[in-house]
C-alpha cells in the first residue's frame, strides 16, 4: 500500500491517523499536513479524498486531490503574529498610563509638584508612543489596501533633502552628517510627504542602530532612469539571513529588540517606495554598519518644464 509522506502539525503520519482505507465508512474528507519539498522545507497541503466503489458498493480505491496551502498558512501566520505584536505593543503603553494615572489619583498620598510633573510627563510620553503606533498601523493598513492615493507633484531632490534634515535636526545634532548629492539631478514626480516619511524612517533607524558620535552618510545619485537614495551608518549591522525579512511588518532582528521600536517603519517604507514604482534594499555587514537604498523612477517628461513646476 502506498504511504503519503505527509504529517500532521504534531508530527503524526496522516496514513496512521486519517487513511481512507482505515475509515471505510467515511466516504470523503479532508486532512491538512506538512509534506517535505525538494528545497528541504516543509510545505502545508490539504488532501481531499473520496472513495471509489464497485457496483457492489465495495471500496476498491481512493481518489486524492492535493492543494498547496503554503500561501494561506503564511497569511495566517502573519495575521497571528500581527495580532500578537499589536496586542503587546498597545498593552505596554496602556499599562504604564493606567499605572501612573492610578497612582496620581490615590487619595491617601500627597505627591509634591515635581513628582506629579514627572508622572504626567511619563503619561504624555506613553500616550505619544501609543499614538505613534496607531498612526503607523493605520498608515501601513491603508498602503497595503491601496487606499492611500499618492498625491504626486514635481519636486527637487535638493529641496527634499533640506526639508528632511531640518525636520530631524535635533535627532542628528550630536553626530556628523555627510550629504552627497550628484549635480544636475532630475526633478521627481512623487508624493513628497510620503518620500519624506521614507527618508525620516531610514535616518531614525541609522541613529538608533549606530554608535553615538559615528557619522551618517546620505547620498543621492542617478543610475540610468532611476534616482538612488542611500542612508548609511556605522552601526550594529544586520546578519545576511535577516536582510530580506526586515521589510516585513513587525519583523525585528534579535539584537535590535533591545532598541525601542515597532517593527513597522521599514514595512511602511517598502510600501511607499513600491507605490512609486521603485524598490528598496539593504547592504549590511554585522559590526560594520548598514546602507539602506531605494530607487525612484525618473519620469519621461521635459526636464526644464519639470523644474519650472517645482518652483
Amino acid at each position: 500500500r502506498h504511504r503519503f509522506n505527509v504529517r500532521t502539525h504534531d508530527g503524526a503520519s496522516i496514513c496512521d491517523t486519517s487513511c481512507p482505507f482505515l475509515n471505510p465508512t467515511r466516504r470523503q474528507g479532508k486532512v491538512e499536513g506538512c509534506i517535505p519539498t525538494a528545497s528541504g522545507q516543509d510545505a502545508w497541503v490539504e488532501i481531499s479524498y473520496g472513495h471509489i466503489t464497485n457496483t457492489d458498493g465495495e471500496l476498491v480505491g481512493v481518489v486524492h486531490i492535493v492543494h498547496d496551502l503554503t500561501e494561506r498558512k503564511e497569511v495566517e501566520r502573519l495575521k497571528d503574529e500581527f495580532i500578537s505584536m499589536v496586542s503587546h505593543e498597545l498593552r505596554t503603553p496602556l499599562h504604564h498610563i493606567k499605572g501612573f494615572a492610578t497612582t496620581l489619583l490615590q487619595t491617601d498620598v500627597e505627591w509634591d509638584a515635581a513628582t506629579q510633573r514627572d508622572f504626567l510627563e511619563s503619561i504624555n510620553r506613553e500616550a505619544d508612543r501609543l499614538s505613534n503606533l496607531v498612526g503607523k498601523i493605520l498608515h501601513l493598513s491603508r498602503l497595503e489596501a491601496d487606499g492611500l492615493p499618492m498625491e504626486r507633484e514635481w519636486c527637487l531632490v535638493n529641496d527634499l533633502m533640506d526639508r528632511v534634515l531640518r525636520r530631524r535636526r535635533n535627532l542628528i545634532a550630536d553626530r556628523p552628517v555627510h550629504l552627497h548629492l550628484e549635480p544636475d539631478l532630475p526633478a521627481l514626480y512623487v508624493d513628497e510627504r510620503e518620500i519624506e516619511v521614507v527618508l525620516i524612517n531610514l535616518i531614525e533607524n541609522a541613529v538608533k542602530y549606530s554608535f553615538p558620535g559615528t557619522p551618517i552618510t546620505l547620498s543621492v545619485h542617478r543610475r540610468a532612469d532611476q534616482v538612488i537614495f542611500s542612508v548609511a551608518d556605522q552601526g550594529i549591522g544586520i546578519p545576511p539571513e535577516h536582510q530580506e525579512r526586515i521589510f516585513e511588518r513587525f519583523y525585528r532582528v534579535n539584537g535590535a529588540r533591545r532598541v525601542a521600536g515597532t517593527g513597522l517603519g521599514l514595512a511602511i517604507c517598502k510600501r511607499i517606495v513600491e507605490a512609486h514604482g521603485g524598490r528598496i534594499w539593504v547592504e549590511s555587514k554585522p559590526g560594520v554598519g548598514s546602507c539602506f537604498q531605494f530607487s525612484l523612477p525618473v519620469q519621461r517628461a521635459d526636464e526644464e518644464n519639470a523644474h519650472s513646476r517645482c518652483g
